[in-house]
């Protein structure tokens, strides 16, 4: 390759900061040559530029997760080198040949996962843990007739999409092979984009012989890699290979001596790292894209997208697009004090003369103690009285680092405002001890408040001028700017965030910039001064505004009219004429002037705002049409799907149908927005089918916490069997799972309007279980596994005539224990030990054989309530609370709320140890609690006089707070937090110190859910309960636990908004269901439905940032903590517990 011309050399450099926007100096180094095409080797111009590649050993360590806490696998090693963007990750199972099983894969797919988010890894290596195997492919010990099982762990063996996985990812992943490459395994090292081996390492395809093949990359990739002929050799006649001999067909890129396989690997993978991270990503998906179909080239069209987003032409045409918005704050309106830091002095200090000798010390190195005088000036008269820095005498470079506040705020400010800042050596006389001064004005020529660091000349021997115009500007001629001024003023606009910042060129740049400076400054032996000030930045400009002076808002109207509220009963209702003049503008333009339509500045902001809307507010006709009009632009915006739909005609069936194409082929939404979908203001049974398929993507752990509600879901189907019954009982993913949709829709069966329905549901569940030949867990089939689920219904209605039958026993609460185990242990003897075992309707994985008469009691309450101890399968006991004649179905979903909350909160690394016990309610006016052993507050008042008093006795400890442990008292402070956060949110009632309950560890829990969504019982309820003893435990209003407190709740409450239209849509979804606070009201319809959910929403408050609303909640927990009469209602509740 011929040397290029400096010309030519120079114009590719700019078109390169074109397209990158970046800090690349125009001039190239005397030294720099080009990269020869023949030559790879380590002594190359390209290595004689950059350096040869360390060979140093890498350094690794276990691989962390956001949280910082190391990745916890089984079957693989995940490792990061130190210092290094290199992720190396071992399949550890050298016993079985490192064989892969289905959590081998699981574990692989995490780890890949990981290094693909992580910025800082470049380059993946993928082996095997050993010299003996790379990978022998799937394990043959667990291959059965359905595939490779391992229900211990993971249930299907996704070696596909681990294939597919490392083809996409944008980083380039590196076969590290020793050993046997075999099966799955010499396909697993095909799919990485290089491979190198060791002089040890065997390849080759065993399928055939154990009956399996792979049709999909393992057929099509080897074909490309060794020809069509060797392909069908390496397949049919299922040979193996040495490592010379893949290397001669072009399996592998190199081969090298055992011992040197990863050091070899490490310099394949630094050489890859200097290199462009960008161009590789699109080379990679372009020599990908051939075998991947339209999958290949979809990711080679967004990595070509992703190039285009840098250059000029893009960013011209964003600026077009959002109209050159400016955005910008007026200096009038900030109430802060004028702020900036004096950082250092850049140049060499002039040399000392002493008065008494007649040699020049200008050898010697000037000892100096300097401070800087800084002095403001407004319209060149002093403002203030000057302010000095601290004395710094280390020597140079002169480092004060030091942030100065002026007395005057920024709103005082004029336009002609100076900075006067003078240098002083006080270890002078007063003539030797001025260094210089330099001036420099607050705002520039645009009357935009100057930030971020401005270099300053000093004029030697002179103070700082701060007239106007001054005779000492700081500011350097423009005539006397040279390469490293302009360089500067980039770094500057670099820092403050104005240009892209982008690591790999960043690197090379600032290399190449401090070759610059030590040139120039070699060069040109500068003898000026400089002193470096570092101005505060504002998140926007800010912009001259003299203070009282409102140019943007007309002068306010003053009147004395009242206004007067007239009721309208058309407000709020369709007008006819605006509705057909929108019906006749979407049909003019239907898919043929809108497609190509792009919103402008402020239209983009009301469609950003309108997205931003709950799903509980409707949206009026110009918003729809806003969303109509640029429905086109807005399929790669998933969370505008649900907005689109709403507003669409759909009695318009041509609309209708240009709906439900765009909905196909619209970016796919999350589960959160398909519940919404399933509400019953949608009725298309296309749209809601397309909510059940996003449902079919998530987790049955997912599944479990909205099992609920979309169970509540079937009352808004069209018809009986719909595909989200048919998504709920076919693919029966576990016991668990079965268990609770069994009983969720038995109890449906009792409403009269949907019984139909439900029964229907309920048939093809046990249809669909009466098939199953091996059952669900693999040892019962699916008769006897629904046997096991009808007797959890034969216990229950057992239970229920035990209840009668103490009910009925004239006496106090004792009298009706003793019958209670009389009963057990006599008549009903056949439940203490059950012929068979059942599943626990609460925990349908444990497995109950019994009850234990004398471990059983009865509350002391008006409905009598049982606590029954049951004997486990494993030797075990488990307790729970049978209650008849109440409704437990709003205390099943508030439960069921505190669970998805805890979830919600620990996604965000916050654990307030909740105690989300399990509810379900077996009718509708019966059902089962967990029993937590704990004891009421009101019991720990009256027996230990305080809550500090009851955690000591469990957890003393002489050197902890309040003289119990640490642990134990965070564990009541964030309890205490999370339950005030989660009762406020929800809107629980009538709490009072009986069903407030607290464990031995500190935990406290609610219990009682009789009133939510703001009913209360009693009169001026506060916010939430918190009561005085709470507090007190906490050490009082003024103590850091008592802060830390109201610290977790903030913290909890903003998490939780975050997560507002999930729980909006689970409550919007249960509008139909019989529960007491949430049911329909006939004559109000859906409108109440509607106030409910406008009460829940309110309480997010969701027009306030979350500063704002961690002021919002500290007044809150301000108001309920002084609220003064619920303390009254407290002390009558006790005295109606008393005389009960």
């Amino acid at each position: 390759m011929a040397q290029m011309a400096e010309k030519d050399v120079n114009t590719a450099r700019r078109r390169l900061a074109s397209v990158a926007n970046h800090l690349v100096p125009v001039h190239l180094p005397p030294n720099c040559g080009s990269i020869g095409l023949r030559n790879a080797s380590m002594n190359d111009s390209y290595h004689r530029i950059h350096g040869a590649v360390p060979t140093h050993e890498a350094v690794w360590e276990i691989a962390c997760d956001e949280c910082g806490k190391e990745f916890q696998f089984t079957d693989i090693i995940y490792e990061k080198a130190v210092g290094e963007g290199i992720a190396k990750i071992t399949i550890n199972r050298p016993e079985r040949r490192n064989a892969f099983r289905p959590l081998t894969i699981k574990e692989l797919i995490c780890a890949f996962n990981d290094a693909r988010d992580d910025s800082s890894v470049g380059v993946i290596i993928l082996t095997g843990k050993g010299t003996k195997a790379f990978c022998s492919g799937g394990d043959q010990a667990l291959r059965t007739t359905d595939g490779y099982a391992d229900h211990e762990n993971f249930d299907r063996l996704n070696v596909l999409d681990l294939q597919v996985q490392i083809r996409r990812l944008p980083k380039p992943v590196i076969a590290m092979v020793a050993g046997y490459a075999v099966g799955g395994g010499h396909v697993l090292h095909m799919v990485c984009d290089l491979t190198i081996a060791a002089d040890n390492a065997i390849f080759g395809q065993t399928g055939p012989k154990v009956g399996s093949f792979d049709a999909g990359y393992g057929s099509s990739i080897m074909s490309r890699l060794v020809g069509p002929k060797k392909a069908r050799e390496m397949w049919f006649l299922a040979r193996f290979y040495t490592a010379s001999e893949a290397e001669k067909m072009g399996l592998v890129n190199t081969v090298v001596p055992l011992e040197s396989l990863e050091q070899e690997t490490i310099q394949w993978s630094r050489e890859i790292l200097r290199n462009s991270p960008t161009a590789i990503r699109v080379l990679k998906s372009a020599l990908n894209a051939v075998d991947d179909g339209h999958a290949g080239l979809q990711e080679l069209g967004g990595n070509a997208t992703l190039i285009f987003y840098g250059t000029e032409e893009e960013l011209t045409a964003s600026e077009n697009m959002s109209g050159n918005e400016f955005r910008f704050f007026l200096s009038c309106d900030i109430n802060l004090p004028v702020t900036f830091r004096i950082e250092r002095l850049e140049g060499n200090l002039p040399p000392n003369k002493s008065p008494n000798s007649e040699i020049d010390s200008t050898t010697e190195e000037r000892k100096a103690e300097l401070y800087v005088e800084c002095a403001l000036y407004i319209d060149g008269t002093p403002f203030g009285l000057p302010t000095r820095t601290r004395l710094e005498s280390t020597g140079q470079p002169y480092c004060w680092n030091e942030f100065i506040t002026l007395s005057t705020k920024y709103r005082d400010l004029t336009v002609h405002s100076q900075l006067a800042l003078t240098v002083w050596d006080v270890s002078c006389g007063k003539d030797e001890g001025l260094i210089g001064g330099a001036t420099i004005l607050l705002f520039n020529g645009k009357k935009q408040l100057k930030t971020g660091k401005q270099k300053l000349r000093l004029w030697p021997g002179k103070e700082a001028d701060g007239s106007f115009p001054t005779t000492t500007p700081g500011k350097v001629p423009q005539h006397e700017r040279g390469e490293l001024e302009r360089l500067e003023k980039l770094v500057n606009k670099y820092e403050r965030g104005q240009i892209p910042r982008v690591d790999w060129l960043d690197r090379l740049t600032f290399k190449a910039m401090d070759k610059i400076k030590e040139r120039e400054s070699s060069k040109n032996g500068s003898s000026h001064l400089y002193v470096v000030v570092d101005f505060c930045s504002f998140e926007h400009r800010v912009v001259f505004q003299e203070s009282g002076a409102n140019f943007l808002l007309p002068s306010p109207i003053t009147s004395t009219n009242e206004f007067v509220t007239v009721w309208d009963p058309e407000v709020g209702k369709i007008n006819p004429s605006e509705h057909k003049q929108l019906k006749l503008a979407r049909s003019l333009t239907r898919g043929i002037i809108d497609r190509d339509l792009k919103p402008s500045s402020n239209e983009r902001k009301s469609i950003q705002r309108i997205l931003k809307y709950p799903p509980t507010r409707t949206l009026n006709g110009d918003e729809r049409q806003l969303l109509w009009k640029f429905r086109f632009s807005l399929m790669t915006e998933k969370r505008a799907l649900t907005k689109f739909l709403r507003c669409v005609e759909w009695s318009d069936v041509q609309e209708a149908k240009q709906a439900l194409e765009l909905m196909g082929r619209w970016e796919m939404i999350d589960v959160c927005d398909a519940l919404e979908l399933l509400s019953p203001v949608f009725e298309s049974e296309e749209v809601r089918a397309y909510a059940v398929s996003v449902l079919e993507r998530a987790d049955d752990e997912e599944l479990l916490c909205y099992l609920l509600q979309l169970v509540q879901a079937l009352r808004f189907e069209r018809s009986d069997k719909s595909r989200l019954s048919h998504f709920l009982v076919e693919p029966l993913r576990n016991i668990e799972f079965a268990s609770f949709l069994r009983w969720y829709v038995a109890v449906e069966l009792y409403d009269p309007a949907y019984a139909k329905r439900f029964y229907c549901t309920y048939e093809i569940l046990e249809e669909n279980m009466m098939k199953l030949a091996g059952g669900v867990s693999g040892d019962e089939d699916g008769f006897k596994l629904w046997q096991s689920l009808v007797r959890q219904t034969e216990l229950t209605a057992q239970l229920c005539s035990i209840m009668r039958d103490v009910k009925n026993v004239r006496g106090n609460t004792q009298k009706k224990i003793e019958k209670l185990r009389q009963l057990l242990s006599g008549l009903l003897s056949e439940l203490t030990y059950f012929e068979e075992p059942i599943r626990s309707p609460l925990a349908p994985n444990v497995l109950i054989t019994g009850i234990v008469p004398s471990e059983s009691s009865i509350f002391r309450s008006a409905l009598h309530p049982l606590r029954l101890t049951f004997r486990t399968a494993n030797g075990g006991s488990c307790k729970i609370i049978f209650k008849k004649g109440d409704d437990i179905r709003q205390d099943q979903l508030v439960v069921q709320m505190v669970s998805l909350m805890d979830r919600l909160l620990k996604l965000e690394n916050l654990d307030l140890h909740l105690t989300p016990y399990k509810v379900l309610a077996t009718g509708q006016d019966e059902g089962m609690l967990e029993f937590i052993p704990s004891r009421s507050l009101a019991q720990i008042i009256l027996e230990q006089r305080s809550i500090i008093s009851y955690l000591q006795k469990f957890h003393p400890d002489e050197h902890g707070p309040f003289g119990i442990t640490a642990t134990c008292l965070e564990t009541f402070i964030k309890s205490c937090a999370g339950y005030s956060v989660i009762t406020y949110i929800l809107g629980i009632g009538d709490r009072h110190l009986d069903n407030l309950l607290l464990t031995e560890d500190g935990r406290l829990f609610h219990v009682d859910f009789g009133f939510i969504l703001g009913r209360d019982p009693k009169p001026f309820p506060p916010p939430m309960k918190l009561c005085k003893e709470m507090v007190v435990a906490m050490g009082g209003q003024e103590s850091q636990y008592y802060t830390r407190f109201k610290s977790y709740c903030c913290e909890a409450y903003n998490i939780l908004r975050k997560s507002s239209n999930l729980i909006l849509n689970l409550f919007h979804l249960m509008a139909g269901s019989n529960i007491p606070d949430i049911a329909s009201d006939p004559e109000k319809g859906i409108l109440k439905d509607s106030v409910d959910a406008i009460q829940l929403q309110e309480k997010f408050r969701l027009d306030l940032d979350d500063e704002a609303s961690i002021h919002f909640f500290q007044d809150l927990i301000n108001e309920s903590v002084s609220a003064l009469f619920p303390q009254m209602v407290e002390t009558i509740h006790r005295w109606a517990q008393y005389w009960r």
